[in-house]
């Protein structure tokens, strides 16, 4: 297990912070360091930090609007300072990839960064703020949600590396604040600020999510159904067969109750929340 650590730096008389890299064997109880480490210039109680789901890149920035946005490359410890527009709007954090960067912005737009710190793409598909991405392990599609319960599903090009629109996923009436995919690239999960989660299968003979509302939420599929829960098509937010569903093994009611960031079994590999400098 790999772990970014951050420090003060007095040097800098806490203008920056020194980081490291060290890898951790639960089994063990101590850190060894990788030799990888550096400075950023921002101070340490302001700095944030994301890995790749991989483990070969990072990105250090700080919350600030302005302070500096850094990609590290964790195979060798290379880093190379994002450039990232001028822009008024807000940036809400950023998401290391296995081959660069995303910046999530609130007006919707994502920008995409490439290994050297180029932004090579802007995506525009939402009209309001993006929460967070997820891109599959095979690196062919991805997923961005955000506010006004928006699910946007993206085809990705290996040779080039160019996202595309595909489709947009229904079924979430809330913000929508957390996006994983699962190791084998067949499922998604999304969380809302609607108190529900939703498991989609991503499988090519599916098509359909399984929603997981709080138990006795008003207005809620739990207290229309005997079942305790409704299912939506993969495409165009169609209503499934009942018939034809089937749960997904990962997914639990009691999964996440986003409204109070209590993690309980989560489904998810991580908490990403740093990234977006609100936790």
């Amino acid at each position: 297990m790999l772990l970014l650590l951050a420090s003060f730096d007095p040097a800098a008389r806490g203008f920056s912070s020194r980081w490291q890299l060290v890898s951790v064997d639960p089994d063990r109880p101590r850190a060894d360091d990788t030799g990888i480490g550096g400075t950023h210039a921002v101070p340490v109680h302001e700095l944030a930090a994301t890995v790749s789901d991989d483990a070969v890149g990072a990105v250090l920035w700080g919350f600030d609007a302005g302070a500096p946005a850094t990609r590290i490359d964790l195979t060798d410890g290379s880093q190379a300072a994002l450039a990232v527009p001028a822009r008024t709007v807000e940036s809400l954090g950023f998401l290391a990839l296995p081959a660069g960067a995303a910046q999530l912005w609130a007006d919707g737009t994502v920008t995409l960064y490439d290994r050297d710190g180029e932004a090579v793409q802007t995506l525009d598909a939402h009209q309001a703020p993006v929460r967070d991405l997820a891109l599959s392990p095979d690196g062919t599609w991805a997923v961005t949600v955000g506010d006004g319960g928006a699910v946007v599903l993206w085809d990705v090009d290996a040779p080039t590396g160019r996202w595309s629109q595909r489709e947009l996923l229904t079924g979430h009436r809330g913000d929508v604040v957390m996006a994983e995919i699962d190791p084998a690239g067949r499922q998604l999960v999304t969380a809302s600020l609607d108190d529900t989660v939703i498991a989609w299968d991503m499988t090519g003979d599916a098509g359909f999510g399984a929603l997981y509302p709080p138990t006795g939420s008003a207005g809620s599929p739990a207290s229309r159904s005997s079942s305790g829960r409704d299912c939506w098509s993969r495409r165009r937010g169609r209503r499934a067969a009942r018939g034809s569903i089937r749960r997904p093994r990962r997914t639990t009611r009691s999964a996440w109750r986003p409204r109070s960031s209590t993690p309980n079994r989560r489904a998810g590999r991580r908490d990403r929340a740093g990234r977006h400098g609100a936790r």
